[in-house]
């Protein structure tokens, strides 16, 4: 097939998990990157995985190839993806923004310029603003109500500067994620329009790194809300109750190579998929525990959600820091301790050559009597310290 000039996507879905499916669609937020490692060739898949606070485990949904990364392949990776759900499940994929109905909140991205419009393009095709109330035509404008990028991918991109640039102003550039505050905003797009820092450029022109950086976060509106919560237009309940990274389907990944291994031809990864023991048996099982934890309310993983896991979290850390105040408090408690072997020993000393004194002054003198009673008393000192 010639593939120059045509976009090409494949759209895998397993007919079996169709429950599996349908509680990925129920989730909060659903998390899409690319993978390059498994598939030889032009084409390279595209993963979307959630996390079901239900039933407190990831679910991987879909991989789609595609052997283009430009806004028109995105746009239509999104749309093959909905219309798919729509297809295998019987029921339309939802957003809570565009909809005012469904669990679904955002999705969490890589900083991929191309898929940001791509999904704004298909957001557009979706939203009724009778319905949700956004009347834009804009889709770097309709992005930021759903969309947040990898936090992950964010800071690895500050990181690749150049080693000259000082790691004050690295911490520096990082802090907009955090940012809750206009004048802080402001404080922040200051400090990097009026950055110093230059380096030379094909050996030819000289140019700014941390101008050049942050003109392209500029140049595309929706980066900077799409990782800052002031800045974001998403609703401050669905960013807190989402991630900001793609950790659920970066790990979804390892998990596919381990079972499928890598570089394989895209026709023999898909069959892989379909008819590998492990990768099939693993969907199969998925579907299966579904089915037993709804019809048998049994949960095998319910301490592992989100919630969950900050809870524990913020247990171990009050723990830590607990042990960590006891052992300063011991350390403490040991350096006087120390300190007052030190002084005791000294006086020691010094009693040993007032008693080696005066008994030297017995042998010289007649007062030996007297002299005697002064070293008894200086001898009975000793013994009550």
């Amino acid at each position: 097939m010639d593939w120059i000039g045509k976009v090409l996507v494949l759209l895998r879905f397993l007919c079996d998990a169709c429950p599996l499916i349908v509680r990925c669609i129920t989730s909060m937020y659903l998390a899409i990157d690319y993978t390059f490692k498994r598939v030889r060739g032009e084409l390279d898949e595209w993963e979307v995985a959630s996390f079901s606070e239900q039933y407190k485990r990831r679910l991987s949904l879909a991989s789609l190839y595609c052997n283009r990364q430009t806004e028109d392949a995105f746009y239509q990776l999104f749309t093959e993806f909905a219309d798919a759900v729509q297809r295998v499940t019987g029921r339309s994929l939802k957003m809570l923004p565009f909809h005012n109905e469904g669990t679904l909140r955002c999705f969490v991205l890589d900083a991929e310029v191309a898929q940001a419009q791509g999904l704004g393009r298909w957001l557009l095709t979706i939203n009724n603003p009778a319905i949700s109330g956004i009347a834009t035509s804009d889709p770097l404008e309709i992005v930021q109500y759903v969309m947040k990028t990898c936090r992950v991918h964010f800071e690895r991109n500050i990181d690749d500067l150049p080693n000259a640039i000082p790691k004050s102003v690295i911490a520096r550039l990082k802090s907009i994620i955090g940012m809750c505050s206009a004048n802080d905003i402001q404080s922040w797009h200051e400090f990097c329009m009026n950055s110093p820092y230059e380096a030379v450029k094909n050996d030819l022109l000289l140019t700014n790194l941390i101008q050049d950086w942050y003109q392209q976060k500029v140049t595309h509106p929706w980066i900077l809300p799409s990782i800052n919560r002031f800045l974001s237009r998403i609703d401050a309940a669905s960013w807190d109750l989402t991630p900001s990274h793609t950790n659920i389907v970066e790990t979804a990944h390892a998990s596919r190579n381990r079972e499928t291994a890598i570089q394989k031809p895209i026709l023999e990864a898909i069959i892989l998929l379909f008819h590998l023991y492990s990768a099939r048996e693993r969907d199969n099982v998925a579907v299966r525990e579904l089915q037993l934890i709804t019809e048998q309310c049994v949960m095998p993983k319910r301490w592992n959600g989100v919630a969950e896991c900050e809870k524990f979290s913020m247990q171990r850390q009050s723990w830590n820091h607990a042990k960590k105040g006891a052992r300063n408090q011991d350390l403490a408690s040991l350096g006087e301790l120390q300190s007052q072997h030190t002084d005791l020993k000294e006086k020691i000393e010094q009693s040993l050559q007032v008693q080696k004194d005066l008994e030297q002054q017995q042998c010289d003198t007649a007062q030996a009597p007297l002299l005697r009673k002064e070293v008894e008393n200086e001898k009975e000192w000793r013994r009550g310290l």
